[in-house]
């Protein structure tokens, strides 16, 4: 029997109001969900917060731009990168709620934030 490794999907709730560094840590992918209003693809990400969680991202368009301008539209070539996560809470359809962005940064090894890159 072979057992699938389940990872969690980052939720608003796990980000710091002052934001998280997290490492990619795998090539994004494309997968095609349902919503209420029918069948959309998202990109997911495998990602490392704080050198010991593992997450998946859902990344919203805003985020994939943001990080395609500074490490290219190759997601193979994002990992190992690092990018900021912020929460900021907003009308999405007819519903108010949290949603996660992201943008690149430069860290220090010790993991601490040098720049925005």
């Amino acid at each position: 029997m072979v057992k699938i490794k389940m990872i969690p999907f980052l939720e608003p709730e796990e980000i710091d109001e002052k934001g998280e560094i997290a490492k990619i840590t795998g090539p994004g992918v494309y997968t095609k969900i349902n919503t209420p209003h029918g069948e959309k693809e998202v990109l997911r990400v495998p990602i490392l917060i704080n050198d010991d969680v593992k997450r998946i991202y859902t990344m919203n368009l805003t985020s994939q731009v943001n990080i395609a301008r500074i490490y290219g539209d190759d997601t193979e070539k994002w990992v190992g990168k690092h990018i900021k996560l912020k929460v900021e809470r907003m009308k999405v359809g007819k519903n108010v709620r949290d949603v996660i962005f992201a943008e690149p940064v430069k860290v220090e090894k010790q993991g601490k934030l040098l720049k925005e890159a």
